[in-house]
């Protein structure tokens, strides 16, 4: 499943278009892979928006920039918005960084 992933992302990011959605497009793809396609993307096309939906946290807090955290209580949904860390290609960040940021999505949640 993950090179069938890469192929369609590929196909995807061929396209001309200012807006992509990706809905856990990289889930089938191993981490250290899925974060060098994250960078390659945001390096390659910097005029483009993208909305990345995922459920793993912790890459959503290291690479995104917007964060919107859905949570739902007493059937009603309710949406918070975080800050992300948005890395790009080698920039690093601190644990203490990161772990503020996952606590932020944790509770906004």
């Amino acid at each position: 499943m993950g090179q069938q992933n890469r192929v369609n992302l590929i196909r995807y990011l061929l396209q001309d278009c200012d807006l992509l959605i990706m809905d856990e497009s990289l889930a089938n793809v191993d981490e250290l892979t899925r974060e060098k396609i994250i960078l390659s993307i945001k390096e390659m096309f910097t005029q483009r928006y993208f909305i990345y939906i995922s459920h793993n946290v912790m890459e959503v807090a290291k690479f995104c920039d917007d964060i919107l955290v859905f949570g739902a209580d007493n059937k009603r949904v309710h949406s918070t918005m975080v800050k992300g860390r948005n890395l790009r290609e080698g920039q690093t960040v601190s644990r203490a960084q990161l772990d503020a940021t996952l606590l932020e999505i944790m509770n906004a949640a």
